[in-house]
């Protein structure tokens, strides 16, 4: 199984792009609290990841549709993703990179005062 759960807030609203394939690409940025206090500050260190969805249809995914329309800056999320290696060469070197592909995601805290979401959760 190729299931990373991960919990955080975003950091930015989500980037909607569409290629000239007619691919939709959303990513949304999320940053995730460490377990642990850095010694030196005696604060909560975070890690940031980047996830995206796509859908490749003229309708959108509902996954894609969902985090263009329901999720902002701020936003405390819960999301379940597939990690794919997306390795090439560049200038003679080997080049690593993981991508992070959403499989579900729901949202469990607006950022906004006052909002309640009345569907927060897309498990698509």
């Amino acid at each position: 199984m190729n299931n990373w759960a991960a919990t955080g807030r975003l950091v930015k609203d989500p980037e909607i792009n569409i290629t000239d394939s007619g691919m939709t690409i959303v990513k949304i940025t999320v940053a995730i609290k460490r377990e642990f206090k850095n010694k030196k500050t005696n604060e909560y260190d975070s890690d940031f990841f980047t996830y995206k969805s796509l859908s490749n249809t003229d309708s959108l995914s509902n996954t894609v549709k969902y985090i263009g329309d329901f999720l902002h800056k701020g936003d405390l999320v819960e999301l379940i993703s597939k990690v794919e290696n997306n390795n090439y060469e560049k200038d003679g070197e080997k080049v690593w990179n993981n991508d992070y592909i959403i499989k579900s995601i729901s949202k469990l805290m607006s950022s906004r005062k006052n909002e309640e979401s009345k569907d927060n959760t897309n498990n698509f």
